[in-house]
């Protein structure tokens, strides 16, 4: 067996393009005061918009990129993401103005939600269902890792001189991989029969279950993020933490978060109850995040806590694997992963600004509100680990033409 046919060597590739992907938002985090003291915008949340900007695209648009790659085909529309990502870059690389990064920023935007859902619909398609469980369980480590590179790479960009080179050393990573993408991967086998793609689309916003996964792994993504973005601020505000330790303390937590995310993997391999992990997962997040807000407990107590609660965070969003299991039929899954990611995303652009809202009350009860919301949208998980991973249109009609097409 030749590399390029190896089931590893594929994952790292399509799992490499979607952290790529992420960096779009990652990225951006250590240049924005870069970024601020070059264009000096009369309105400083333009800088919040330019880190921010992508996740809109996505929460906007994942849904419409889903049917694109159930309509298209998943290779093609990574390829497409990738070069609107790289032009992106461009464009934000060579910005004059403050208006014209932004628009390269959209551009990001549309090349991160095409990339995004495109590559966990092919990853799902070229991984054999044995190895799916744990090949989906390390794609859902992208975000986490999309955050970490970022912070490690921030002296290499400030030693050569400018922000601009993050955006196009990033572009240039992107087209490499893009190309070795292309050599490599089969595209979908466009001889079998394919029902119509709309009516796949409909079925999937006809089924409760893709809007259930959503919601669960959004809530996850909620807490998730709202914790890693005020956790800082909230340290040095109640026990005059120094900012940047406790940012390289979240590194760390983000770390551990990806472990999580590959621990659920294993344990679905191990023949490990899915819902009992569920409920234990759910609880080592929801109470350390209460405990953490609501007690006088210090730092040293505070860092270890994120850690214990980003650990069961990353089980809880390693649940990924259970995309497959939730589409309706094979010639949907694109569009179900554009509507879990929609929807994850909606949960990360309202968490910072729900939990630094939350924390500016004068007593902990907001922001322990926040955290039991937070958690009740992850329980509605339950239902569907107790369905397995299975997906239930295996055996159908069929069965044997749709799958050799999807994987």
């Amino acid at each position: 067996m030749s590399i390029k046919d190896s089931v590893v060597f594929r994952i790292a590739l399509i799992y490499s393009l979607g952290v790529l992907a992420a960096m779009t938002v990652g990225g951006a985090i250590p240049e924005l005061d870069s970024i601020a003291r070059e264009f000096r915008p009369r309105d400083p949340s333009v800088i919040g918009l330019v880190m921010s900007l992508p996740s809109v695209m996505v929460a906007l648009g994942a849904l419409v990129a889903g049917y694109f790659v159930d309509k298209f085909g998943d290779k093609q529309v990574l390829v497409a993401g990738c070069l609107a990502m790289i032009v992106g870059d461009a464009l934000v690389a060579g910005a004059p103005t403050m208006q014209s990064l932004l628009v390269g920023r959209g551009v990001c935007g549309i090349g991160y939600v095409l990339m995004a859902v495109s590559a966990i619909t092919l990853l799902i398609r070229v991984v054999e269902e044995r190895r799916r469980n744990m090949a989906i369980a390390i794609w859902s480590t992208f975000v986490p890792v999309s955050m970490i590179i970022p912070f490690l790479l921030a002296g290499a960009v400030a030693a050569s001189g400018s922000w601009r080179n993050a955006f196009s050393g990033h572009a240039v990573v992107t087209g490499i991989v893009m190309l070795v993408m292309i050599a490599t991967v089969p595209a979908r086998d466009k001889s079998s029969r394919q029902t119509s793609r709309t009516a796949g689309l409909g079925a999937v916003l006809r089924s409760p279950w893709p809007y259930l996964l959503g919601i669960s792994i959004g809530g996850d993504a909620f807490l998730h993020v709202g914790i890693i973005a005020t956790l800082a601020p909230y340290l040095h505000a109640h026990y005059g933490a120094d900012l940047m330790t406790v940012n390289m303390w979240n590194v760390g937590a983000m770390a551990v978060n990806a472990l999580g995310c590959v621990l659920f993997g294993k344990l679905l391999d191990w023949g490990v109850p899915p819902v009992r992990t569920g409920i234990i997962a759910i609880l080592v997040t929801g109470v350390p995040a209460v405990i953490l807000y609501a007690m006088p407990i210090g730092v040293p107590a505070s860092i270890a806590l994120s850690w214990l609660l980003l650990f069961a965070s990353g089980v809880l969003t390693g649940m990924w694997a259970y995309t497959p299991a939730v589409a309706p039929s094979a010639e949907s899954i694109g569009a179900t992963s554009g509507l879990v990611t929609q929807i994850t995303l909606l949960g990360v652009l309202l968490s910072g600004p729900v939990c630094f809202a939350a924390q500016a009350a004068p007593t902990p009860l907001p922001m322990v509100i926040t955290i039991v919301a937070g958690i009740v949208a992850c329980s509605v998980r339950l239902p569907i680990l107790a369905r397995g991973t299975r997906p239930k249109w295996i055996g159908t009609h069929d069965d044997a033409q749709i799958v050799a097409a999807h994987g």
